[in-house]
Order: C-alpha cells, then structure tokens, then sequence
C-alpha cells in the first residue's frame, strides 16, 4: 500500500476525524497573538515604553518568524509524526501567549516564539488536509483560513473593550488572551491520533530546498508572500492610517474589524471554486482586483465611503489567503508532498511578506506621508494578481529526488 493510499485510509478514521475537526477550531488561536498587539497598539506602546524602532520591530516580528521558522513544522514531524507534532507545537504556542506579557523582554520574546507555534501549525495543516481527495481537501482548508480569519477579527473586536474591563492593564489584557491556546492545546491533546503510536505520514523526504528549482514553486511562493505582505501591511497599519485620515479610534477599529470578519466569506467561498481548475484564473484576478480597490478606497476615496471599500478589501483579502494555502494542496500529489512544498511556500513567501509592514512603516516616517505608503502596497496588489495567475495551473510540482 502506498503512503498516499494509507494516508487516505487514516483519513476516514472516526479519530483522525475528530483531531482535523479541533484542528480546524484550534485555527481561531492562530492570529489573535499578533491582531491582539496591532489593533490596540499604542496602549502597548505606551505600556512597554516602546519607541519607535522597537514599535516596528515588534509589529514585523511575527511575520520574519513565520519565515525563517517555517522549517519546524516538517523537521519536528518526521521526529515525532505529524499529529504529534502538531500538539506540541500548539503547546509552544501557548506558553509563549503565558509568558509574554511580564516584561518588555518576554512580550517580544513571546511573540516570537508563538509565531514559531503558529507557522508550525499552519505548514503541517496543510498535510493534514490533503489526506483527502482535493474536494474534501478544499472544504477543510477552507473551514480552516475562515475561522483563522475569525480569530483574527475576534482578537481585534475585543482586545480594546477587554483592555477597559481590566483597568486599562495591558499586561492582564494579554495574559487573557492565552486562555484559549491553553484550551486549544489541551483539546488536540486529547484527540491526537498519535497518542501511544507513531503517526504513519511523514514530510517528503525530498529536500525541501529541491522544490526551489521549479517556476511553478515561485509562482506559489510569489502569490502567497505578496498576498500576505498585504494582508501584514493592512494589519500593522490600517487602523493607524484610518485614525490620520480623522476618524477616531472606535471607527477606525470597527473598520478593521469589518474588514477581518468580511474575509470569512472570502475564505470559505474561494477554495470551493478554485477546486474546479477552469475557474482558478477568473478568482485570481477578480480577487487581486478587489484588494487593489479596497486598499485604495480606504485610503483615499472619501471616508463616508469605507464600508463599501471595507468590503472589497475583507473578502478578497480572506480569499487571497484561503487560495494561497489551497493552491498548494491542489498542486501536491500526497500530505508528504504537501508538507514539504507548504514548508518552502511559506517559509520564503513569509520573507517576502515581512518587508510589507516594515518597508511601510520605514518609508511613513522618512516621507511624513501615506501616499508612498499606499502606493507600495498597492502595487503587491498589481502583481499578486499576475503571479496568480501561473500559480492557480492545474499542474502537480514534483521535484525529482535528488541523489
């Protein structure tokens, strides 16, 4: 039986069921560690005595660790297996969002650290997904960018009325927020597959940098880093520009708000249509073209007017990510397979993203003005599009083994 076969038995196991099923819930812990800093951050900023230099650092930290970090996933995998691996990644992920909130120290610390758990996560998800045919596989990736999205927008609605209930103490508001990763560790604990046995699918033992070689592999790599580096640039410094262009701070949060909520509809409709090879390009395009807009409109089109541009950006926003994950499920022949070419994907497309908020917020203080700003990341926009357009073929990347 071969390990494709075998992984697809597993994957009609009532267990298995049961561990992607709090996997997918356990997704809602995967971006309040990061939207739970930008979206109340100069209460952190104040609180920690952060300057400037270290206000940048702190906002593109995560970002740089979903990068250079992205090797962890699969190398912890093939020691421990792939169920496992995902526990004990979610556990990292926990007492990192515990610790961080002591001391200034141990809140950039944390916040690495739980980036690591969390780009972890993400990459070995992928295989978990693809144990599937690819329809099924759609839906769980799918079910999966949707509620991280919601986690996403649930860490920034609350983090600042959270922050009023508990004196105005940033530390104390952190602290709750580890909560639920304690929970979400706890759970998948419980359900693993893996307890008492060894997983049985392993990452590709192909090396990872051989996927590199293929222009296939960049047409991915260029689409999920480009996306993304939008998606890090809007979540760093959306709610700052919006309060420069005169909105108070509530409206400028609901904004955000709205447009990380918006992108559930974006997550959960876009993989079930890219699932038909045919219609990939058009979602493509029509995506780019909507993120390009609603940046665009948020930051120059009259602000009575946001919430139709609010709309543009969370949708498409919430289906760039969806289809920058699902694109390399589709294009995997097996979870090792999948393991492997998420691990290369993310990892140098998050290299790419972490120049979104950083070159952005650089180029906000030497030019004094949003327009290059916006300009920047608009064009990410542009091109997005065009590289989606060669990562959405419906053409498998199977890099030879080398010798």
């Amino acid at each position: 039986m071969t390990t494709d076969e075998n992984a697809r038995l597993r994957a009609t196991n009532p267990a298995v069921t049961a561990f992607v099923v709090v996997l997918i819930v356990a997704g809602l812990n995967l971006r309040p560690a990061i939207t739970t800093l930008t979206a109340a951050l100069d209460e952190v900023v104040a609180a920690y005595g952060l300057n400037g230099f270290l206000t940048s650092v702190l906002v593109s930290l995560p970002v740089v660790v979903f990068a250079v970090g992205v090797p962890i996933g699969p190398w912890l995998a093939a020691r421990v297996g792939m169920d496992r691996a995902i526990v004990l990644l979610s556990v990292l992920l926990a007492v990192a969002m515990v610790v961080r909130p002591f001391s200034t120290w141990l809140l950039f610390l944390g916040t690495a650290v739980a980036a690591l758990g969390i780009t972890g996560v993400s990459v070995l998800a992928a295989a978990v997904f693809r144990r599937g045919d690819q329809h099924t596989a759609a839906k769980l990736t799918s079910s999966f960018t949707a509620v991280i999205t919601s986690g996403a927008a649930v860490g920034a609605l609350l983090v600042l009325p959270l922050l009023g209930l508990v004196g105005d103490s940033v530390p104390t508001a952190l602290l709750l927020w580890a909560l639920p990763a304690v929970v979400a560790a706890f759970a998948l604990a419980l359900t693993s597959p893996g307890r008492g046995t060894r997983a049985v699918v392993q990452p590709d033992p192909v090396r990872m940098r051989a996927y590199l070689r293929y222009p296939a592999t960049w047409a991915l790599v260029c689409f999920f880093g480009l996306q993304s580096a939008v998606f890090y640039g809007m979540t760093a410094w959306l709610p700052t520009m919006l309060r420069d262009r005169g909105l108070g701070a509530q409206d400028a949060a609901l904004v955000y708000v709205a447009v990380s909520l918006l992108g559930l509809v974006g997550a959960l409709v876009a993989p079930r249509v890219a699932v038909h090879p045919d219609r990939r390009v058009l979602v493509v395009l029509t995506v780019a073209s909507a993120t390009l807009a609603g940046w665009l409109g948020l930051a120059w089109a009259p602000t009575g007017t946001r919430w139709i541009w609010a709309l543009l950006l969370g949708v498409s926003q919430g289906a760039g990510f969806a289809l920058g994950l699902s694109f390399v499920v589709f294009r995997a022949l097996s979870p090792a397979q999948a393991a492997s070419l998420s691990a290369v994907v993310q990892g140098v497309g998050y290299a790419i993203a972490a120049l979104g908020p950083l070159v952005m917020g650089l180029v906000l203080d030497l030019t004094g003005t949003w327009f290059w700003p916006v300009v920047l990341l608009a064009t990410a926009a542009a091109v997005e599009g065009v590289t989606g357009v060669r990562a959405a073929a419906d053409r498998p990347v199977i890099p030879r083994r080398s010798g």
